[in-house]
């Protein structure tokens, strides 16, 4: 009977060791797998700016498009009102050194 009962307890205590040896795996595994889940919150938290910083950006596209058109007509009375500064120079020297 001791021998039946030692033995029992030779396997128990094999089982309780692999049972040990499992948790510890799967506590490594747990750990590896919060781990992930804090990178995967990280990236959310990262997309998240990315998206408002873009959202932003077409906002300010948007209001740079609307303002195109504006921009182009004062451009091209700039330039006929500096060509026409051009002409008025050139015809003063051109007067004053008696070419006209």
């Amino acid at each position: 009977m001791v021998n039946v009962i030692a033995v029992r307890l030779d396997a128990l205590t094999a089982d309780i060791s692999d049972m040990k040896s499992t948790l510890k795996d799967l506590a490594n595994a747990i750990i590896k797998l919060a781990l992930v889940e804090e990178r995967q919150g990280q990236f959310a938290q990262t997309q998240e700016r990315m998206m408002a910083q873009m959202d932003r950006m077409d906002e300010r596209v948007d209001t740079l498009e609307k303002a195109a058109p504006a921009t182009e007509r004062l451009s091209m009375w700039f330039e006929r009102g500096l060509w026409a500064a051009v002409a008025a120079v050139a015809i003063y020297i051109s007067s004053k050194t008696g070419l006209i």
